[in-house]
């Protein structure tokens, strides 16, 4: 799994991951809400999608170009779904809120934050994954979804029957085939503000929104009560941002890889970096 940083460090961006191997259905997900840190337009609006239900095509498109600038900070001017670099960005949003065919086991949610004119100002993904704690690492979605589902796939008749009802929280501690050294966590990432919007709240904001998930949709009793994130030890404006919205850290990873933009190339390009492992419990 290879994980992404920024060229340039800015403050409201976590370490971004791709996962080569590693909405418009918003239905009854979506809500939108206003804005409620005075630094914030009166009129900023949140529009919550569900990814286990499939985001549209047309809304990744928009969010894929609005990460190219406003996460890798590339030139408005030479974002477009042309650019090299908008496929991979868009490949990685697709592994966690595209419509597929078969049923996600594992949730996932995009928030976009929208100015009055209907712009983006920001956005923010959440994915349910594992937490691995002998290595104390992240799987990555498609990791623990495969983890997950080859587990319950060597249960026999019998099991498959005594853990019908349980919760994924309850599946994952008592598995066999997992033995007991994973918890269910929710992974932050894809947080990216405006650079019109920087400095206003606007990403401590989006963080708060990805609380409410857990809270008020994602059942913190039988799921995820605990927000993960990586990101870069260097990277200080955004270690000192999450310090402030309570996350403590779990694990410094010195041989990490990150990857960065080479724009005279126009591809990601592999880095090496101290990749720090933050966590917040949420309290319902």
């Amino acid at each position: 799994m290879m994980q992404l940083t920024m060229v340039l460090l800015i403050l409201i961006n976590t370490v971004h991951s791709f996962s080569h191997t590693w909405s418009f259905t918003p239905t009854s997900m979506q809500a939108r809400s206003r804005g409620a840190r005075s630094g914030l337009s009166a009129t900023a609006t949140f529009d919550v999608m569900d990814g286990t239900k499939g985001v549209d095509d047309s809304i990744l498109n928009q969010a894929a170009l609005f990460m190219l600038h406003s996460f890798w900070n590339i030139e408005e001017s030479d974002v477009s779904e042309s650019s090299p670099l908008f496929s991979p960005q868009k490949a990685d949003l697709e592994v966690l809120f595209a419509e597929r065919l078969g049923k996600r086991r594992l949730n996932s949610a995009l928030v976009l934050a929208r100015s009055s004119d209907g712009s983006l100002s920001g956005m923010i993904g959440v994915e349910v994954s594992l937490w691995d704690r002998e290595e104390k690492k992240i799987l990555s979605y498609t990791q623990s979804e495969d983890m997950l589902n080859n587990a319950i796939a060597s249960l026999g008749p019998k099991q498959r029957r005594e853990y019908k009802d349980a919760s994924l929280r309850d599946l994952v501690e008592q598995l066999p085939a997992l033995g007991g050294k994973f918890e269910v966590v929710a992974v932050l990432a894809n947080l990216a503000v405006s650079p019109k919007f920087r400095g206003s709240g606007l990403g401590k904001e989006l963080c708060r929104q990805i609380e409410s998930i857990l809270i008020d949709r994602w059942d913190p009793i039988a799921g995820p009560n605990q927000i993960f994130l990586n990101v870069e030890r260097e990277n200080k404006p955004a270690v000192g941002l999450y310090t402030k919205l309570g996350y403590e850290e779990m694990n410094i990873d010195k041989s990490s890889t990150t990857l960065r933009v080479d724009l005279a190339t126009s591809s990601f390009v592999d880095h090496p970096c101290e990749m720090i492992t933050l966590r917040k419990i949420v309290q319902s």
